[in-house]
Parts: structure tokens; sequence; C-alpha cells
């Protein structure tokens, strides 16, 4: 697939295709409901933490930092200036908040007709139920549709962003289509392993990854404020990030160690699953504490 087609073919058909079919879906299932919706006072109080970490297997965040550089590269493509390319960009980022605002808010919403069932149902068995009490066979058909289009659209961005980045990297040794085509293949065969394996192989890994990532986008839109004399700021930011997201990660995965373990342990928010949080900000108020004592020795201005 050409990259300068893989923005048209997602915007143009595929996206609007699961959109639709989604909002069918909700539609269907606020008009039909199965029971009613789940009282939220009686609701576990760790709900939000833990519907946060879930959320990590959404890679969303992971996908819209490698989609903006395509999204980016697409706008410029077609003619724009900085100013409106920056322009065109927000514009996109808005609508792709309030779809996914409308699509995870009905899905919660869905999700919340069926409190009576076990929390131990498979996600996928989950959503299927959900889909076939309220639409029966039509619903399953538009579920099968839209997990497809939802999939593909995912599929055919990360494709070619891995393309475009390893040609880049190995100054096209390894071009864009050779990239895509391992890329392709390899996804095929992993995907056999079904969705709940695939969540138990990611669920580590996104554990670590996540935070850093989210940090990373707050540390990027504070760029304005802290300049680029700042660096022990952000290096000790996601030193913090790390040292919680990396011991969760392998805590995930079953290994524990004991004295990393005590250390965690006395970060606030920590039990809420936030404890990243916590470490990233107060890292970054090291880093600039130590970053405004360098400068002043150095006599330069300071990073904020």
């Amino acid at each position: 697939m050409k990259q300068s087609s893989v923005i048209d073919i997602i915007g143009r058909v595929l996206t609007p295709g699961l959109l639709g079919l989604l909002i069918f879906i909700i539609i269907a299932g606020i008009v039909n409901p199965i029971s009613t919706p789940l009282d939220p006072n009686v609701a576990k109080s760790s709900a939000f933490s833990s519907c946060f970490v879930e959320g990590y297997q959404t890679m969303d965040a992971l996908a819209a930092v490698i989609f903006a550089g395509i999204i980016v590269q697409s706008i410029r493509a077609k003619g724009y200036g900085r100013t409106s390319s920056i322009k065109m960009t927000a514009i996109s980022g808005l609508i792709a908040a309030a779809g996914l605002f409308v699509v995870y808010g009905g899905l919660m919403y869905l999700g919340a007709t069926v409190s009576f069932m076990s929390s131990d149902i498979p996600r996928t068995t989950l959503l299927v139920t959900i889909v076939a009490e309220i639409a029966g066979d039509v619903g399953l058909a538009a579920l099968g549709i839209a997990v497809s289009l939802a999939c593909l659209t995912t599929a055919v961005g990360l494709t070619a962003a891995t393309g475009e980045f390893f040609s880049n990297l190995s100054k096209n040794r390894v071009t864009y289509l050779q990239v895509v085509t391992l890329s392709t293949i390899f996804s095929a065969l992993f995907a056999g392993i079904g969705v709940d394996g695939i969540i138990r192989f990611a669920v580590p890994i996104l554990v670590v990854v996540y935070p850093i990532v989210i940090v990373l986008m707050f540390m990027n839109l504070l760029s304005p404020v802290f300049n680029d004399s700042c660096r022990y700021a952000y290096v000790t930011a996601l030193a913090g990030t790390l040292l919680v997201s990396l011991y969760d990660g392998l805590s995930a995965m079953g290994v524990t160690i004991s004295v990393w373990g005590d250390i965690v342990s006395m970060i606030p928010l920590v039990g809420n699953g936030f404890g990243w949080l916590m470490a990233s900000t107060i890292g970054f108020g090291i880093g600039l504490i130590v970053d405004r004592i360098a400068l002043a020795i150095k006599g330069s201005e300071s990073c904020a």
C-alpha cells in the first residue's frame, strides 16, 4: 500500500463504516437495553483506576503517536502550509476525541446493562453476548463487520507507520514494501493465538510503555513553557515513570522483586494504579531544581 493513500482509505472508507456500525449497536442497546444499568453508587471504588489501566489495551495513545506522523505528512502532501496544517491536525484530533468519547461511552453503558454477568467472562464473549441480546443476528453481523473494520484501520495505519520508520532507519536499504510485507505476514501468524492470548502477551508491555507515552505527551504539551534547557527535568520525569511502570510490568508477568516493591509502595497512589503519575511529577520537580541550579552556576537564563 502506498504511504500517500493510507489516510484517504482510512478516512473515506474504513473509519466512517466502523463508526456507523458501532453507533448502530450502541443506539440499539439504549433503545432496547438488556436490563437496568448498574447503579453508579454501588460501583467499585476502584472502578476509575481499573478502567483506566484496562484502557491501555486499546492502545489508542500508542497508535496516536504513530499515526500522528502519517496524518501530518498527509495534510502537508495536500498542500497545507505550516499554520494551516497545525490547524487541520488540531481539528482532526478533536474529531477523533469526540468519536472515541461517543464509542467508549456507549460501550461502557452497554456493559453497565449486563452487570449481573460474571466478571470473569472473557471480553469477546461478553461483547458478543451483549450484541446478540440487543440486536440478534443482525447485530452480530454488524459487530463482525465493525470488528473487522476496527482491526483493519489499526492494521493499515500501524503497518504503514512501521514500513516508513524502518525504511527511513535503514536509509531505504530495507524498502517500505518489504517491511510492510513482513509486518503483514507476522501479524497474520500472531493473530492465531486469539484476542485473549494477545492481551495476555501485551499487558506487561503496555503497563510499562503506556505511562511513558502519556508522560511524553504531557511534556510535549509543556514544551512551550519549559525550553530545551530543562534537560534534567525531562530525564528525571521519565526515570520516575519507568521506576513504577517497569515494576508494574514485571508484576504483571509474575516477577516480584521485594526491595523494588518496598520502594514503589511508598509512592502515593500506587494502590490505585497511578503511582507512575506521582513518580513522574516528583521526578520532574527534582529535575527542574537541578536544571535551575546547573543554569545558575553557568550564568544562563532559567529553563522555565
